[in-house]
């Protein structure tokens, strides 16, 4: 026991040197043996604009990390055959049903293919990011605030995605995207779960946290001041 002592204070102190030579604004750590916790501690602040201390409990974005998450739940679901990778995303979403390529000349085309789910695991649906260098696609996406504050529902931000351009037909090449965020949502339309994090569909799905994770936490309407950035 006094091992885990020593190594507890030890922690805190490296902690505190991170946060005092200003590398990170808040670090918090916990150390399990065999599921069983043995110490855990926090230093610094969750927010260094308020100073507001992290609180006991909080709640991290995990940004791009819901990608392999997404994926391996959308994995999942095909190994149980309640999704099918060639399953059009349009047999899901209707609103993807007539999607349309910008051209290099810049005039819209109709697509030559549906969307799958193989394409979205894959990042070949033709979608883009709003931040993407050199996309033709990009200003499309700035100008409806595509990814807005992060707090937009899954099913209006695929309204949205699903009204602009395809920056290249379905399967035709690969383009870093925003294809996660529609599998996240082609899941929740194929599950009929509102909230698909936390659930086991149709099979258990150990995600830490489960309960508290999702595109918009629901501590963020209930408790903002759990949220960690």
């Amino acid at each position: 026991m006094r091992v885990w002592f020593y190594m507890s204070d030890l922690l805190k102190v490296c902690a505190d040197n991170l946060v005092n030579q200003g590398v990170f604004s808040g670090v918090l750590w916990r150390v399990d043996q065999n599921s069983t916790p043995m110490f855990c501690g926090r230093s610094g602040t969750r927010d260094v604009s308020t100073g507001a201390f992290i609180p006991e409990n909080p709640v991290f974005r995990v940004y791009s990390m819901t990608k392999p998450i997404v994926s391996v739940l959308a994995l999942k679901l095909v190994e149980t055959g309640f999704l099918r990778l060639n399953t059009p995303l349009a047999e899901l979403d209707q609103r993807f049903s007539k999607m349309r390529v910008l051209g290099a000349d810049g005039h819209l085309a109709p697509a030559d293919g549906l969307i799958t789910i193989e394409h979205l695991l894959t990042h070949r649906a033709g979608f883009s990011y709003d931040f993407t260098v050199g996309c033709p696609v990009a200003p499309y996406y700035r100008a409806v605030d595509i990814m807005g504050d992060g707090a937009r529902d899954l099913s209006d931000l695929a309204g949205v995605i699903a009204q602009q351009p395809l920056v290249f037909n379905p399967g035709h090449s690969w383009l870093y995207s925003v294809s996660t965020d529609v599998l996240a949502h082609a899941i929740e339309c194929a599950t009929g779960f509102r909230r698909i994090w936390g659930r086991p569909i149709p099979c258990p799905i150990l995600i830490f946290g489960g309960a508290d994770m999702g595109f918009i936490p629901l501590c963020l309407i209930i408790w903002p001041l759990r949220i960690c950035c």
